[in-house]
């Protein structure tokens, strides 16, 4: 087991490594008085739900929607030895309201299309522990409000393992919407090319959700109309990114990348990279616990309009905010925080051994911009080239008319140079 929340605040979180997908979902354990039943499922022609179709003696009988349709709590569902290819649905949403794995043949060779006409999967609250894993969900439309891909609202957890959701579209969460109050993870996925009319073009998670955690996958080229191209938090949980990639991802108004309403915050051995957005092209934060953000890099996302943090907008008061081992590079911030924009007051921020380079900034601080009392301190780290129009080429330090001082500033072993304003 690897903590990689530190200390933050969160729990430790073991990632998931070695063994296979197959290994991993298929060694379930029954408790005492149950049964877990494996349902095959032998062909990709979706139909009106049959449960006996599971159970008869009839050779390509079984579709993923009977297997669905004949599960009990706890079961396994799982695709017959080289049935790969598309199964394209056509009756609808596939409904999950009980506790089960679903385990394809892989995410490169086992796809579940809606053809557009309505979302992929549907898990009703009554469902608890949910793993899918080894399969493409795509196609998920048909005027979905919540989750063309998955839209999950149920009490356990809910798992991805070896997941391609992509090109899919709704209102809020285009690939995917989960809210409930058990567990939210990805690991080995993609989360590519969906579209929200609102918010979240790849992943909306709300709700009472307890901890969010992705390893190893890619959130990539997504769209919101509104905040969070490519992902929306709105929980009390805590979220981590570890080893893994947003990039490429737009919304019109904040956090390009990821927008993050509720717990404490971790980015670790992550990149995010091309997001755009109004506010926050890679992250935009708001009401949020502490953040830790370690070996990771920051490049070229962009904020348009009247706003800052071309990478990071972070807007707590009082927040605590560690950063280690990463590189700010070649972002933009359309006013302000070229790279970072610490813009609530009073809050705490310690940079150790990371690079800020090549930022701008249309108005002050185009490495850094500061709002007003906490401290900045700044550790054996490098801060150059950077460029802002008006003032604070570096780092810029507000205080407020009301005689609220700046933030108190610490640089030790920290280079500061060739930055102009």
């Amino acid at each position: 087991m690897r903590n990689i929340f530190g200390s933050s605040g969160l729990g430790p979180v073991a990632v998931l490594a070695g063994g296979g997908a197959s290994a991993l979902l298929l060694a379930l354990t029954a408790g005492p008085g149950s049964a877990t039943t494996t349902l095959t499922v032998d062909t990709l022609t979706d139909g009106v739900a049959n449960a006996t179709d599971c159970s008869a003696p009839v050779i390509d009988s079984c579709s993923l929607r009977d297997a669905i349709a004949a599960a009990a709590d706890g079961d396994v569902i799982v695709f017959e030895a080289g049935l790969v290819g598309t199964s394209t649905l056509t009756e609808g949403k596939l409904f999950v309201e009980v506790g089960l794995t679903i385990t394809g043949a892989g995410s490169d060779l086992l796809t579940i299309d809606a053809d557009g006409n309505s979302g992929v999967f549907y898990i009703g609250s009554a469902a608890s522990d949910v793993t899918v894993s080894g399969m493409r969900i795509t196609g998920g439309g048909g005027n979905s409000t919540t989750g063309a891909g998955i839209d999950a609202y149920n009490s356990g957890s809910l798992d991805l393992v070896d997941v391609d959701v992509s090109g899919n579209a709704a209102s809020y969460g285009g690939g995917v919407y989960a809210t409930g109050t058990g567990s939210f993870s990805m690991t080995d996925s993609t989360v590519s090319n969906n579209t929200a009319g609102v918010g979240a073009g790849g992943l909306y998670l709300a709700g009472s959700l307890t901890d969010v955690l992705f390893t190893r996958s890619v959130i990539s080229g997504n769209t919101a109309s509104q905040g969070g191209g490519g992902i929306v938090s709105y929980n009390s949980g805590d979220v981590a990114l570890v080893d893994s990639r947003v990039t490429g991802n737009t919304s019109s108004t904040g956090g390009g990348g990821k927008l993050m309403q509720g717990g404490n915050l971790v980015v670790d051995g992550s990149v995010f990279d091309g997001n755009t957005a109004l506010g926050g092209g890679g992250i935009y934060s708001n009401n949020v616990g502490s953040v830790t953000i370690t070996d990771s890099t920051f490049s070229e996302n962009t904020v348009s309009g009247n706003a800052g943090g071309g990478a990071l907008y972070f807007a707590t008061t009082g927040q605590e905010i560690l950063i280690s081992n990463s590189t700010f590079e070649s972002n933009s911030g359309a006013s302000w925080g070229g790279a970072l924009d610490f813009d609530a007051d009073d809050q705490v921020v310690v940079i150790n051994n990371s690079t800020i380079v090549g930022n701008t900034a249309s108005r002050q601080g185009g490495g850094i911009w500061k709002e007003t009392g906490g401290s900045l301190t700044i550790n054996q780290s490098t801060i150059t080239e950077n460029d802002a129009a008006i003032a604070g080429g570096g780092i810029f330090l507000t205080a407020a008319s009301g005689g609220t001082a700046a933030a108190t500033v610490v640089l030790s072993g920290s280079i500061v140079s060739a930055n102009t304003a």
